[in-house]
C-alpha cells in the first residue's frame, strides 16, 4: 500500500512538473476559430546571446616605441587572422562579456633608405646596401592569444585585456636589381634575436561590424643587450 501511494505521488508530480514546464513553453492562441499553439524557444536565442564564436579578421600598421630604428608607418603593417570565443558573464542589462582568441598575426617592418637588418654572431645591427633597395623588411609571424573584457553601451562594444604572441617564424627581405637590371631577392630566416614570447595590451572598440584596435608590447621586442630596446605599437582596423 505504502509502495503504490509512493508510485502515485511520483506520478502526481512529473504531471505537475509537465504542466508547469508546458505553460511556460507553450504559446497559445486562436486562428480561424480554431486554439493553437507554439513551443516556445528562447531559451536556444539566449544561449546563444549567452556564448558566441566570431571569426575575426584585422589590418593596421605597425610603429616602433622609442623609434629605435627608421622604419616607414605606413609599409610597416600588421595584419592577422583567427576567431574568438565570447562567453556573457553578466546580466544582459549589464552587457559584460569575456572573449578568449586564437590568432596568427604578421608584424612587418619596412625601412628606410637603403638600410637592411642584419644578425651577426653577438648583436642585430642596421647594415646599409651599395645598392638601392626596392624593399627591405623584417617580418615576424606569431600565434596570439588574446583575453579581453567587453562592455556594450548601445550600438558600441569596448574590450580592454592583454595578449600574448609566441613568434613562430621571423625573416629579413630585401630586393635589388642589379647591374644588369635583373631583380635579385634575398630572403633570410632568422631569429633576430627577438624575444619569441612577447605579451602586452589591448583595446578595441567596435561599432555594428567595423571595429578599431590599438596593441601596445610590454615586453620588448629584441632581446636585452642584442639589440636596441624598443616595443612595437599595432593599430587599425578589423571585422
Amino acid at each position: 500500500m505504502m509502495m503504490q501511494r509512493k508510485y502515485f505521488l511520483t506520478l502526481c508530480f512529473y504531471l505537475l512538473y509537465l504542466g508547469i514546464a508546458v505553460a511556460q513553453d507553450t504559446i497559445w492562441y486562436t486562428e480561424n476559430g480554431k486554439r493553437k499553439y507554439e513551443i516556445y524557444k528562447g531559451e536556444e536565442n539566449d544561449k546563444k546571446n549567452l556564448q558566441t564564436f566570431v571569426p575575426r579578421f584585422v589590418f593596421g600598421f605597425n610603429a616602433l616605441s622609442p623609434k629605435a630604428y627608421p622604419t616607414k608607418l605606413f609599409t610597416s603593417y600588421f595584419y592577422s587572422v583567427g576567431g574568438q570565443y565570447r562567453h556573457r558573464i553578466s546580466s544582459e542589462k549589464a552587457a559584460i562579456s569575456l572573449g578568449v582568441g586564437l590568432e596568427f598575426s604578421w608584424n612587418t617592418l619596412n625601412f628606410e633608405g637603403d638600410q637592411y637588418l642584419s644578425k651577426t654572431a653577438n648583436e642585430l645591427v642596421l647594415l646599409q646596401s651599395p645598392q638601392e633597395l626596392t624593399q627591405n623588411k623584417a617580418t615576424l609571424v606569431n600565434l596570439s592569444i588574446p583575453v579581453l573584457a567587453y562592455k556594450t553601451f548601445n550600438k558600441w562594444r569596448v574590450g580592454l585585456g592583454v595578449y600574448s604572441d609566441f613568434t613562430i617564424s621571423s625573416f629579413t627581405k630585401i630586393r635589388y636589381k642589379d647591374i644588369n637590371g635583373e631583380v635579385i631577392k634575398n630572403k633570410t630566416f632568422s631569429d633576430l634575436y627577438t624575444n619569441r614570447f612577447r605579451y602586452g595590451l589591448q583595446l578595441e572598440a567596435k561599432y555594428k561590424l567595423i571595429r578599431v584596435f590599438g596593441k601596445y608590447d610590454l615586453q620588448t621586442l629584441f632581446q636585452s643587450g642584442k639589440a636596441q630596446d624598443t616595443r612595437i605599437i599595432a593599430f587599425g582596423i578589423g571585422i
